[in-house]
């Protein structure tokens, strides 16, 4: 998405605002949802002393919930609406020792939209065959993370997500196809469409 910080964000290819999942860079995904979130860090910019180019705007960092082995716990939250709307958001925490803890955050949405493509004939009598319900989307992602402690001195924490996010409508000469965007990441990202302090 197209952020800006005090009005200072993107300029010609050029990435305005940085994003930035538990201190790694994110160069995908920026508008995917991540959800099991500690807070969300604004930094007012420019902050390319601290984290390099393309923060001329400043930067958005996302803290995700680490796993707590003091404890299980949970939450599921879910929506559901007109046109099939379903969109569920669920978290688990598993304590594995005294010491290292596991988390598991997963989410599926999936909507019909309200568009219908009725394939009508064109003047020379030659009839799309897209797919009729070409708003619909499908959403899913989960991310797995471990923590815990090496040493009193050394610990760990790793997060690894996936996610499946909506395809792209591409106009092309025979009617309406959808481009899948599946993608296996190392690190993790929730959707902004514009933060301005």
């Amino acid at each position: 998405p197209n952020v800006s910080i005090r009005g200072v964000g993107a300029f010609g290819n050029t990435r305005g605002v940085g994003f930035y999942v538990d201190g790694a860079e994110t160069f995908d995904d920026t508008a995917a949802r991540w959800g099991d979130l500690e807070r969300i860090e604004v930094l007012k910019g420019p902050q390319g002393t601290l984290y390099g180019g393309g923060t001329i705007g400043g930067a958005l960092k996302w803290i995700t919930k680490r796993p707590d082995p003091s404890a299980p716990s949970g939450r599921i939250e879910g929506e559901f609406g007109s046109y099939d709307t379903v969109d569920v958001e669920a978290s688990l925490n598993l304590p594995l020792s005294e010491t290292w803890g596991a988390r598991l955050f997963a989410y599926p949405s999936s909507d019909n939209g309200f568009l219908t493509n009725r394939n009508l004939p064109r003047v020379t009598g030659a009839v799309n065959q897209a797919d009729p319900d070409i708003d619909a989307k499908e959403e899913k992602g989960t991310r797995l993370s471990l923590a815990g402690d090496l040493s009193d001195r050394l610990a760990v924490f790793v997060s690894s997500p996936f996610s499946k996010s909506p395809p792209a409508i591409t106009e092309i000469d025979s009617g309406i196809s959808k481009a899948d965007s599946s993608r296996l990441r190392a690190v993790t990202t929730t959707s902004s469409n514009h933060f301005c302090p």
